[in-house]
């Protein structure tokens, strides 16, 4: 069977750290193209990988002899970008947050719905190996408290909605995958000159459950950790490390990552990308869509708006 044929748009970190990594090594697909704004990342991309074919040009781009591309650019491109692919009859896999908004993201997935196209967005960690192993481990009626947690060693200049928008909304996305639908009740942070240093939100299900997502940005290292309550255990996450289960017996390890490389192998990035093109092939809905992602957008967009009465008072 011949590889299918994909274009890339957009070659910085996320797209040298793990797509083209996956996609070059892949048998089952072809570069067929790389397109970005700038050239001033063309060496490393040639360095690293030689046989790509690149262009700035954008009729150049769509000359190429190509069925899906992947957009991996700066989130307020997304639309743009995305809308353009789907009028040249393209599928598109869209790096998370899909668009800048929750009515933009409907917009496109609306287009692609009508056209007979997918249109797939980039939440990793619903792929990620330890995530997977939880959701055999307990059902979301049974979940009294979901617990998310995000932590970063350094600061950003991003206040509460970017942060929201840009680096959360992985852990909206998981709350709402274990959880199931939640309402917002609401959002505190602190914050210097607009930037975001903390940030704690809650929220509830129609099944008894909360969720709680904290941030930090002056943590002393890097962390991700989900823990999740209920059914008289404790399931914990840790990012991408290892799954615990603590129950009156004590610890028991579910599954520990074997990988020296969990850059690649448990982050899920392998597995969404898989995903998307046996989409495209059995011509499926995928799981993170662009309506399932506009669901987590909009509850972003509800718990930031929470906190907008404090922002105002200054507090």
């Amino acid at each position: 069977m011949n590889p299918f044929p994909i274009g890339i748009i957009g070659c910085g970190y996320i797209a040298q750290k793990f797509f083209l990594p996956l996609l070059s090594a892949s048998a089952d697909v072809k570069i067929d193209m790389v397109l970005s704004q700038s050239a001033r990342k063309w060496g490393a991309i040639k360095s690293s990988w030689p046989q790509l074919k690149t262009t700035t040009d954008w009729d150049k781009f769509l000359r190429a002899d190509f069925k899906a591309a992947f957009v991996l650019t700066p989130v307020d491109s997304h639309y743009e970008i995305c809308d353009r692919l789907l009028d040249e009859g393209i599928h598109v896999f869209v790096e998370k947050p899909p668009t800048t908004s929750a009515e933009e993201t409907l917009q496109i997935a609306q287009k692609a719905q009508e056209k007979s196209l997918v249109f797939m967005v980039g939440f990793n960690r619903r792929f990620s190996t330890p995530v997977l192993k939880v959701l055999d481990q307990i059902k979301e009626d049974q979940i009294r408290l979901c617990l998310v947690e995000k932590h970063r060693p350094s600061h950003q200049e991003r206040d509460l909605a970017e942060t929201y928008r840009e680096d959360l909304i992985h852990q909206i996305d998981l709350l709402r995958m274990f959880c199931g639908e939640l309402t917002p009740t609401g959002t505190t942070s602190t914050q210097i000159e607009g930037n975001l240093l903390s940030s704690v939100s809650t929220l509830k299900n129609n099944t008894h459950g909360l969720g709680v997502i904290l941030h930090s940005r002056e943590s002393g290292l890097w962390q991700e950790r989900v823990t999740i309550i209920g059914n008289d255990k404790t399931l914990q996450i840790n990012m991408f490390q290892s799954v615990i289960e603590i129950d009156s017996e004590g610890n028991k390890p579910i599954w520990v990552s074997q990988s020296n490389n969990t850059q690649l192998d448990d982050r899920g990035f392998r597995e969404e990308i898989n995903h998307f093109l046996n989409c495209i092939k059995m011509n499926a809905n995928p799981l993170t869509n662009g309506f399932e992602a506009a669901k987590s957008q909009e509850l972003q967009e509800q718990l930031v708006a929470l906190n907008l009465p404090q922002a105002r008072n200054g507090k």
